[in-house]
């Protein structure tokens, strides 16, 4: 009977949402730092996360069975208690069940496909055939195989990097190697704010 009054206790509540409020100010700088996917791994979809918001639903259940017996005057809180109970269990399966994803579309255009917000990992094999594989690594060993490309060439997924950012640095050769022409073209705008460098190179070696 103890352990149900600390639960249900008002100090108890009081802590579990100032950590709460705490926590979103949190993540809420830091996804305008590092954008969604890094708050989604890192805050709400993290099992710390659950476990949170798992005593917040303790909490509020335990609130309401310290009014038992319950009499009509208790209508109201009950309600109340039962409907954020209903919202906690709500977000816990929608995230665990279901799908999370985009759909961009114009007017007048039709589409039968979303993207989600996961990694995914696309081969193609020098035969021609291609595969994608889903990198949700959680639970998973840091190395994981594959694929095999082909003969004893084989695919193996070591790491991944949040936020990655493609570089492409082009250099000038000497005399003795091969011709490969490049021009760097600027793309400058004063309208759309924008001002970008791009190189086009005769023979790109990631073609």
């Amino acid at each position: 009977m103890t352990l149900i009054k600390i639960l249900s206790s008002l100090y108890f509540a009081i802590a579990l949402i100032s950590l709460l409020v705490l926590v979103l100010v949190v993540s809420t700088t830091l996804e305008s730092l590092h954008g969604t996917p890094f708050v989604q791994r890192f805050f709400y979809q993290a099992g710390w996360f659950d476990v949170f918001l798992g005593l917040l639903a303790v909490n509020i259940l335990c609130s309401a069975l310290s009014r038992w017996p319950f009499k009509k005057r208790h209508t109201g809180f009950l309600m109340t208690h039962a409907g954020i109970l209903m919202l906690l269990v709500g977000s816990l399966l929608s995230r665990l069940l279901g799908v999370d994803g985009q759909m961009m579309l114009a007017e007048g255009e039709a589409k039968d496909t979303i993207r989600e917000n996961r990694y995914e990992l696309f081969v193609h094999a020098p035969d021609g055939n291609a595969a994608a594989y889903d990198l949700n690594l959680r639970g998973e060993k840091p190395v994981r195989r594959l694929a095999r490309v082909g003969g004893d060439t084989e695919l193996s997924l070591h790491r991944v990097w949040d936020n990655a950012v493609f570089t492409h640095e082009v250099t000038e050769g000497t005399s003795s190697d091969p011709a490969n022409r490049a021009i760097k073209l600027t793309l400058s705008s004063e309208t759309m704010g924008a001002h970008d460098t791009v190189w086009l190179t005769e023979k790109n070696p990631m073609d």
